[in-house]
């Protein structure tokens, strides 16, 4: 019976991770993509594939999203941050 809590939350979980990372990606292309596409002169993506690239782990990840949110003056809360570096972390960078 112990286990049982567990996995009635599993179905929550992964709803909640799901909407995390469409709310990442909305967020993302809101506020991200426009001032990468300035800085690269181009497709804004194209900062996720350099070679030299700023995060070279997930948490150096969230500290750059964190820097560029800030920087940019989102407003962004903690949430809000973490659902961008999701997104990002599973779409380009996988840490």
């Amino acid at each position: 019976m112990k286990r049982l809590p567990s996995l009635l939350l599993l179905p929550l979980m992964t709803i909640t991770f799901t909407s995390q990372a469409e709310d990442g990606e909305a967020l993302h292309l809101s506020q991200c993509i426009e001032c990468h596409s300035r800085m690269t002169g181009g497709d804004g993506h194209v900062i996720y594939t350099r070679d030299k690239r700023i995060a070279d782990n997930a948490v150096e990840l969230k500290a750059r999203v964190t820097h560029c949110a800030n920087g940019a003056n989102t407003g962004w809360n903690e949430l809000q941050i973490n659902a961008v570096t999701n997104y990002l972390n599973q779409q380009h960078y996988h840490y």
